[in-house]
């Protein structure tokens, strides 16, 4: 029997996928899949494979060159004299920013490197990006489902440089690195666990059924709040300490009724699958669309936008907000006054200069 190709026929991708049985839909879906998690993660490391175009100006002569980024430097090769000699060059790329010129000194001779922009997809972009939120916030997700008390660290960590694009007075910033460093640093191993499964809570005691352990706590002020808005004008001490002492009683009694008179329970997340026809007009709009693929197209509302929402984002100044945060919380600090009030305004300061950010 000669083995199954693993390449995925053009023709079963565009029309014919809906008539294949379910195993092989299955492996073209995994496959596809798999190749979008493979340039995912390949962005996450966008600095190894990333090329700038640059156009260095040697005396008289411009030259067109892709310089390969290695070390957050750019790398470039020039032919230099008669006997064509090769001198490599490396070139920060915080100075490399779009329309401004560097200027070098080679053997005597000034030369000038400026970086070019170039042509990109947009949409493409814009669903790469959309993809990476989307799978970081699933895999948040699912590990405060299960219960993965590491996994939702690096979760956490994945989440910092996010926050901070959005600004680095950002209080989220904050508490993200205020957990990172109690439960790996700060706290002893035992305590550590602790604070950990502490995190997140099972009322069901089902698999997979756990829930954010705030979450609970809002639930339960939310349901208090109802409570004592219900006592009216009876709104004593000892009345509000009376009605916060039976809420768990109250709340059983309430629940146990509506399930025996069959009353729903409304919920602000939807249960319910999407339409067979919604879903039926979203394949056709993306078949169409092709968000994935390159075609030079342009959005006017995320012109520029990177493939990578951190990618414009200066590393060395990152790094100190980061260490810097993290030792005023070490002193016991939770905020500065200017801090609070920044992290309050919409759009806050912050270095990243992509001009079509999600979060704008």
């Amino acid at each position: 029997m000669p083995e199954e190709s693993s390449e995925i026929p053009e023709s079963y991708l565009q029309t014919n996928v809906h008539f294949l049985h379910k195993e092989k839909r299955e492996k073209i879906f995994h496959q596809w899949t798999k190749s979008i998690l493979v340039r995912f993660w390949d962005l996450e490391n966008d600095e190894s494979s990333l090329i700038l175009d640059l156009k260095v100006k040697i005396q008289s002569t411009e030259l067109l060159i892709q310089a390969p980024v290695q070390n957050g430097y750019a790398k470039l090769n020039l032919r230099k004299g008669q006997e064509n000699r090769i001198t490599m060059v490396q070139i920060p790329i915080a100075l490399l920013t779009i329309g401004k010129s560097v200027q070098l000194t080679l053997n005597g001779v000034t030369e000038s490197a400026t970086r070019i922009n170039k042509e990109t997809d947009d949409i493409q972009n814009y669903s790469m990006c959309f993809l990476q939120y989307v799978f970081l916030i699933w895999n948040f997700m699912d590990a405060i489902k299960v219960g993965d008390i590491f996994r939702t660290n690096v979760c956490l960590k994945k989440m910092i440089p996010l926050f901070y694009c959005h600004s680095e007075l950002s209080k989220y910033l904050a508490k993200c690195i205020d957990y990172i460093q109690k439960t790996e640093i700060l706290l002893s191993t035992k305590m550590s666990m602790k604070v950990r499964a502490a995190s997140f809570i099972n009322k069901s005691g089902h698999i997979g059924k756990n829930k954010p352990e705030d979450m609970e706590k809002e639930n339960q002020v939310k349901l208090l709040k109802e409570l004592i808005r219900g006592l009216g004008s009876n709104k004593t001490e000892n009345a509000i300490v009376g009605i916060s002492k039976a809420a768990p009683v109250i709340e059983s009694v309430v629940h146990h009724f509506d399930e025996e008179a069959g009353i729903c329970e409304l919920r602000t997340t939807h249960k319910s699958r999407s339409l067979e026809s919604d879903l039926k007009v979203m394949l056709i709009k993306t078949r169409e669309l092709n968000p994935l693929s390159d075609q030079g197209r342009s959005l006017q509302s995320y012109k520029g936008i990177n493939a990578n929402p951190i990618y414009s984002v200066n590393k060395e100044k990152f790094h100190q907000v980061v260490l810097r945060t993290a030792q005023r919380l070490r002193r016991g600090q939770i905020s500065d006054e200017t801090e609070e009030d920044a992290s309050d305004i919409e759009g806050g300061d912050s270095d990243s200069d992509d001009p079509g950010s999600l979060f704008e």
